[in-house]
């Protein structure tokens, strides 16, 4: 019986279509939080590919969320907005009704905590996605 101790990549021409008969495998479980990446899969996916898959997520797993908490900034990307010729148009934010301006200050405080957010400084006038 063959053991598969190494995943050849994805993209390798001699991953077989289908699994050869007796072949077994080796692999670290996935956490947990990484589990319902692999449910959502094809059921025909060959179990060999499976093992690939399941073998990329494991090496990236550090850029994966395990949960709303451990969320970081990134410098990597910039946001801008294309206005073609035109200016860019200032409007002031909606009115929140009361509900949901308890949401909104609850949902603040979360960010401000995990530190996606911070405070504005004195002089700083912006909106909320700024």
């Amino acid at each position: 019986m063959d053991v598969l101790n190494t995943v050849s990549p994805l993209h390798s021409k001699d991953v077989p279509l289908s699994d050869p008969p007796g072949l077994t495998y080796v692999w670290t479980p996935l956490p947990e939080y990484l589990q319902p990446l692999l449910e959502d899969v094809a059921d025909d996916l060959p179990l060999l590919q499976r093992e690939e898959l399941a073998a990329a997520i494991y090496e990236f797993r550090d850029v994966f969320s395990s949960g709303p908490t451990d969320m970081e900034r990134t410098g990597l990307i910039k946001r801008t907005i294309d206005t073609g010729d035109q200016c860019p148009v200032r409007l002031p934010p909606r009115c929140l009704s009361i509900a949901k301006l308890e949401i909104e200050r609850e949902e603040v405080q979360k960010m401000l905590d995990r530190g996606v957010i911070e405070p504005k400084q004195l002089g700083q006038s912006s909106g909320p996605c700024d």
